[in-house]
């Protein structure tokens, strides 16, 4: 019992550590910077977000059933081979993907390339960190304590060094650099704490791990298109500067928002599996037994929500900082309109990648999002041109309720025996 809450403590404050940065750090530096430096920023780091999505693969998931699944074998397995596997593979794909995303950004951009080159700490940082080893371990509170340090050391320089527009370019070197540093000091701990080393692998090896995790790779793409490609479209059709800052305060906000329900998640996902343990196929039985998992989640992101809700009209508009905050008000209006796929997103997480992949359909799954997302960037791309920035809000909220809508179809098709 006591290490299981030492361990949920560690996952709340390494998503609590995520959450709270750009909850601070964005809002802060278009205060700062002012809109158009801003907004020139969020582009080239919507970008690196994609490579992250690249780096970061599937072994999160892969890694972790693995080192499980090798401790189950041996009380006392030897790791190396598949630290040494993760990372090399990590690595190739960040110097793939890293490549093609600084030679898009100079062929349709006349941005910076350092600009960039600085959010590329951030993906690189998730190559060394290895939170899959840990959470595969069950021991999350080293990779927690650097994540604290990093974060922390992050806002307190950003907050430091950066009060004019002329400083545009620390916030993604301070971000980069410290995000770096954290990851590698839980790489180096690593490999101190349970002697590992780095070994050469196979070939043979290296794709294995890549074509057992492919799926949940191209689904994790397709997520981003309908979530990290808005504020790309926005930037590559014009829409001014002041409408891209204020939807992109306002996405990292929900993000910060959904960072909640991931310890949740992470609570509830065996409780999940061990309730559908004997199931074979999807059926209404099962989906009620997942909903059952989920519905304790939706009820604390619920009461999160209103008392967030609660401050921000009892205090924070009383507040002259907030109050005077650039675009505030259509921020609020973008939050008002995207909360709601937050709810959406955390059904779709327990009855999809949970309850579908654990069924054998996760085939069904991922096509479910790779379609609902190739559409939400369609239309999102269309309606800007039009309505601006409200098209990429509406665009969000709807993928999310789509993908719910769709993936609880699933579960439908099952004639019940």
């Amino acid at each position: 019992m006591k290490k299981n809450l030492m361990n949920l403590t560690a996952l709340i404050c390494i998503q609590g550590s995520n959450a709270v940065v750009p909850l601070i750090v964005f809002p802060f530096a278009l205060h700062a910077l002012g809109s158009t430096a801003y907004a020139e920023l969020v582009f080239s780091e919507a970008i690196a977000l994609f490579v992250l999505a690249i780096v970061t693969y599937s072994f999160d998931i892969v890694g972790v059933s693995n080192v499980v699944r090798l401790r189950c074998e041996r009380p006392d397995p030897d790791l190396s081979g598949l630290f040494s596997a993760i990372f090399y593979v990590r690595l190739l794909l960040f110097v793939v993907a890293a490549a093609c995303a600084l030679a898009l950004y100079r062929a349709f951009t006349d941005g910076s390339l350092v600009n960039i080159a600085l959010w590329m700490l951030i993906p690189l940082s998730y190559v060394f960190q290895s939170t899959w080893l840990y959470q595969g371990l069950e021991s999350n509170a080293p990779v927690a304590i650097f994540s604290f340090v990093s974060r922390t050391a992050c806002v307190a320089l950003v907050v430091a060094l950066i009060d004019r527009p002329s400083d545009k370019y620390l916030l993604p070197g301070i971000m980069g650099s410290t995000y770096f540093l954290g990851g590698l000091g839980a790489f180096a701990y690593a490999k101190y704490r349970y002697q590992l080393r780095l070994r050469r692998v196979s070939w043979k090896n290296l794709r294995q791990l890549i074509v057992e995790g492919k799926e949940m790779f191209l689904g994790n793409i397709s997520v981003s298109l309908s979530k990290d490609m808005n504020v790309i479209i926005l930037g590559t059709v014009g829409v001014p500067a002041h409408s891209l800052a204020a939807y992109s305060i306002a996405e990292k906000l929900i993000k910060s928002f959904q960072a909640i329900a991931r310890p949740l998640n992470q609570l509830f996902f065996p409780k999940t599996i061990r309730a559908i343990k004997d199931e074979l196929e999807p059926s209404w039985r099962v989906a009620k037994a997942i909903f059952r998992q989920t519905l304790p989640q939706l009820g604390v992101l619920l009461l999160v929500l209103c008392l967030i809700v609660a401050c921000y009209f009892v205090v924070g508009k009383n507040i002259s900082s907030i109050a005077s905050f650039p675009n505030v008000g259509e921020i609020v209006q973008f939050l008002t309109i995207m909360v709601p796929g937050v709810f959406f997103g955390v059904a779709s997480f327990m009855l999809g990648s949970v309850g579908l992949n654990y069924l054998n359909c996760r085939n069904y799954f991922f096509r479910v999002i790779l379609i609902v997302g190739l559409v939400s960037v369609s239309v999102c791309y269309w309606f800007a041109h039009s309505i601006g920035a409200m098209a990429a809000a509406f665009c969000y909220v709807s993928a999310e309720v789509l993908t719910a809508l769709l993936t609880v179809r699933r579960y439908g098709l099952t004639t019940e025996r």
